[in-house]
């Protein structure tokens, strides 16, 4: 194992100093090197404090002289007499060595705080690399030096150098995986953005095309069409899809990241990049560089920050560095989908990124759709139901599902449908709404109405095990007296008959919906039987607590499910029970320390995991906390609050 010592100067105006010092060789320490400080000692080292310093020195790798205005003056003896003495020491030392080595040195490393203290480097070390730790990427360059794993690894002759150096231990096999939601009906239209994805992948110059549009425009289904009939073309596929796009909320990236380090053979687990998300993003850059693929991050905007402040930017910093980096060279293709325009990629241009804006279905292809779901009636007619609903695709999916169903298929009685009451959303998802307002009157007492609220419970899709909890509940009103046949038929009869489900080729057992249906039957639920709604996430709150093999899991892998509990617990109006017995007890761990320091985000380095525990304790952005919490909690949150304990701007 390399081993390190620090030499540092002991400076009574600047007390956070060593707290610099002693958090950097923890943190070396952690990245699996023998690190030593003095502050590690308790009272004085036995054979005292000159011999131990000599000791240091003589049987370290590598020493890091963290440089000061104050350490530079102790070593040109410009203080007074008494004053400084380790510093003079080791100095002393440090330079005796040097001279004996033929003034030559990769022993003694100078290393930084603050840009400007780079003018107190000692001259005899000036003649090697500094190491400035307030720059981010700085501290993986020290590592590196550290663990003589280099930056860059020259090529072979003859061997095309555009693979990233992290790629030389990676074992990568060309994958499919996909967990892009497959969306009933047929496909029509789009040739245009089709001739588009073909161009590009096959001039291999663009690295990343976005695709920017209101929900239900039908973004998911241009890229699910594309993938499946586009032959020879490895991809990575994965949704971000939850419930809306506000400003105030907040979602983890970790299942993204999970998934994706599986998919990609990754040698290391997520927990292996603990306080490193640039290095994270990196890492699985290169595992995409690896193999010329496509890589799809749909429906990006609940990691994005929504207000005008700081539109359009990802919340989560290893995203950030996965997108920067797949800007660089590789052989790859990115697809975002979005609502929100990406400003992480606003500044560059084209070929290398297109910004596309997709609009909704042209009239002919709109008349295509319901015909193609059983709607009959005059062209005019079809044409003027199309241009009635904007020609939104969620739209009229639904709406010829339930003319078909509904009204024998006769496109004319689409004007029966009721203006939408306490119209929310834009206009293109209020198009939506209102058949789903219709929906919910035709389904009215029936199970299949009620499968929808339970999905509205939730903002991603849900395993069949888990609504299987619910079901077993005997929730007056929404579960009770209703035979698990019942449900399984109500599921084949949303999927098959009204084409509100969407499926998952990888698990036939995960039910989900678009974010919109999602959105709204939640949102009726909540809105019209409150108590349910809360009796229904307190029994989920149980579910997610008691699942953990441990009382308190250590790395975020093992932590999701108490972080669903935290979201269900507070949904369920429980926010002090959540914060006492989940929160503070087995994700903070009942830290004493905790109003300076977070297990999530000060251990595991997980921003955005932290933003999104914290969110569920406000109501509407981050500017009114719960009533339902106590004085105590209150005032913890409130003399450290989340905008500056992870830096939310």
């Amino acid at each position: 194992m390399t081993k390190v010592f620090i030499s540092y100067s002991h400076e009574p105006d600047n007390a956070q100093h060593s707290q610099q010092v002693l958090a950097l060789s923890d943190r070396l320490n952690k990245s699996d090197l023998d690190c030593d400080i003095d502050q590690y000692i308790n009272g004085s080292p036995e054979e005292g404090w000159p011999l131990w310093m000599e000791r240091m020195l003589d049987e370290a790798s590598h020493v890091l002289i963290i440089c000061t205005e104050t350490y530079l003056n102790r070593v040109q003896r410009k203080e007074k007499p008494g004053t400084g003495k380790g510093v003079k020491w080791e100095s002393l030392l440090t330079y005796q060595d040097i001279y004996d080595n033929d003034s030559l040195n990769r022993k003694f490393i100078p290393v930084v705080f603050t840009a400007d203290n780079a003018a107190f480097i000692p001259k005899p070390l000036k003649a090697v690399s500094h190491y400035d730790l307030s720059r981010d990427d700085t501290y993986e360059k020290l590592l590196r030096f550290l663990t003589g794993q280099p930056l860059a690894i020259k090529p072979k002759p003859g061997q095309t150098p555009h693979l990233p150096p992290t790629n030389a231990t990676l074992k990568v096999t060309c994958v499919n995986s996909d967990e892009l939601t497959i969306v009933k009906g047929r496909f029509f239209g789009r040739k245009a953005e089709l001739a588009l994805l073909d161009a590009v992948w096959t001039e291999n110059v663009t690295r990343i095309i976005q695709f920017t549009a209101a929900g239900g425009t039908g973004k998911t289904k241009l890229l699910r069409h594309w993938l499946d009939n586009t032959s020879d073309i490895t991809y990575l596929a994965w949704s971000f899809y939850a419930q809306g796009s506000t400003e105030d909320k907040q979602t983890s990236a970790t299942p993204f990241f999970l998934y994706v380090l599986e998919a990609l053979q990754s040698p290391h687990s997520l927990s292996y990049f603990d306080q490193q998300p640039e290095a994270l993003g990196r890492h699985i850059a290169a595992l995409v560089h690896a193999q010329r693929c496509v890589l799809v991050l749909d429906g990006l905007e609940p990691l994005q920050h929504a207000d005008k402040g700081n539109r359009g930017e990802l919340k989560d910093r290893a995203l950030k560095a996965l997108v920067k980096s797949l800007m660089g060279q590789n052989d790859g293709l990115c697809i975002i989908t979005t609502r929100i325009p990406l400003y992480e990629i606003s500044d560059r241009d084209e070929p290398l990124v297109i910004r596309y804006t997709l609009e909704n279905l042209h009239v002919d292809d709109g008349v295509e759709l319901l015909k193609s779901l059983k709607v009959r009636g005059k062209p005019d007619d079809l044409a003027t139901a199309v241009k009635a609903y904007g020609c939104h695709a969620l739209a009229l999916n639904l709406l010829g599902a339930l003319l078909s169903k509904r009204y024998q298929g006769d496109v004319n009685q689409h004007i029966q449908l009721k203006a939408l009451v306490n119209p929310t959303g834009d206009r293109e998802s209020r198009h939506a709404f209102k058949v789903m307002q219709t929906y919910a009157e035709v389904l009215a007492g029936t199970p299949e109405l009620k499968l929808l609220n339970l999905l509205g419970l939730f903002d991603h899709s849900i395993d069949l095990a888990v609504l299987r909890v619910l079901w077993q509940a005997q929730i007056p009103d929404l579960t009770a007296a209703i035979s698990e046949d019942d449900w399984l038929d109500a599921i084949d009869a949303i999927r098959n008959e009204w084409y509100l489900l969407t499926d998952n080729s990888n698990n036939p057992k995960l039910l989900d919906c678009h974010p919109l249906i999602r959105e709204y039957f939640g949102k009726q639920l909540k809105d019209n039987q409150p108590e349910i709604w809360q009796q229904a996430h307190e029994r989920l709150y149980e579910y997610y607590k008691a699942l953990p093999e441990k009382e308190l899991p250590d790395t975020l892998e093992e932590m999701q499910p108490l972080f669903s509990a935290v979201v269900h617990g507070c949904s369920a109006d429980l926010h002090n029970t959540v914060w006492q017995e989940v929160y503070w007890l087995r994700i903070e761990r009942s830290l004493k320390s905790y109003l300076s320091y977070s297990y999530v985000h000060d251990e595991l380095g997980a921003t955005g995991d932290e933003l999104a525990i914290l969110s569920s304790f406000f109501l509407g952005g981050w500017n009114t906390i719960s009533s339902n919490l106590s004085e105590d909690n209150v005032g913890a949150i409130l003399k450290n609050p989340p905008s500056e304990r992870v830096g939310l701007r």
